[in-house]
């Protein structure tokens, strides 16, 4: 390799192993620090050292990231790809696709829709939400909710899966693929529920005031 005279300083190099520079080189890469290392050199070793950390050429996995929506009045099409999903704001229309891990819904006034989720939380004020596909965990807080979804609690068939509702005002209805435990509190909800053949009724408990937990008959 052909050394430099910013080379020679560095390392001690004898004047006669000097190559000429090339024609054109930049005197700038041979500017030294106080310290006396040339900034080609700096610039190498921060490479290596990012390199070996993984900042260099490796994505962050999507599994570790959640996707956020926020603001107000926006239209999206989201594609999970097994992430979690967070909605605030108001006013949105989310379309999301594929596998989701926990969607949260929170705010305002917000439709969604998705095939299925690990985990479906729906907090905030007024909003429509229908998950077309299975969703191990439904909570619905807050108040004027309407929410859709199949309950599944997958593949770990000794614990059932949950739904709860609390705060005032929303209506669920909801298909159980197996079984399920549904616990009602606050006031004027409305659960009504349908299940797969061979699924068991559901274990359901109700509290609060004018709350409605019962199999859905198709009247309103």
């Amino acid at each position: 390799m052909a050394l430099t005279a910013c080379h020679r300083r560095n390392h001690h190099v004898p004047e006669g192993a000097l190559a000429r520079p090339r024609l054109g080189a930049s005197r700038t890469r041979c500017r030294h620090d106080d310290r006396g290392w040339s900034a080609q050199w700096t610039i190498r070793a921060a490479v290596i050292a990012m390199t070996a950390a993984g900042v260099i050429g490796m994505a962050v996995p999507a599994s570790a990231e959640t996707v956020q929506i926020n603001g107000s009045g926006s239209q999206r099409e989201v594609n999970c790809e097994g992430q979690d999903v967070e909605v605030t704001g108001r006013e949105h229309r989310v379309t999301l696709l594929g596998t989701c891990g926990t969607v949260t819904v929170q705010g305002s006034a917000h439709q969604v829709s998705l095939p299925s989720a690990e985990r479906l939380l729906v907090y905030g004020r007024g909003h429509v939400v229908t998950a077309s596909g299975a969703v191990g965990e439904l909570a619905v807080a807050g108040a004027e909710h309407e929410a859709r979804a199949e309950i599944s609690a997958g593949p770990d068939v000794s614990r059932p899966a949950e739904v709860t509702v609390s705060g005032r005002g929303s209506t669920l209805r909801v298909r159980l693929a197996g079984a399920t435990r549904i616990m009602v509190t606050g006031a004027e909800h409305r659960v009504l529920w349908t299940k797969a053949e061979g699924a068991p009724d559901p274990d359901g408990t109700v509290a609060g005031r004018n709350n409605v937990l019962r199999r859905d008959d198709g009247t309103h």
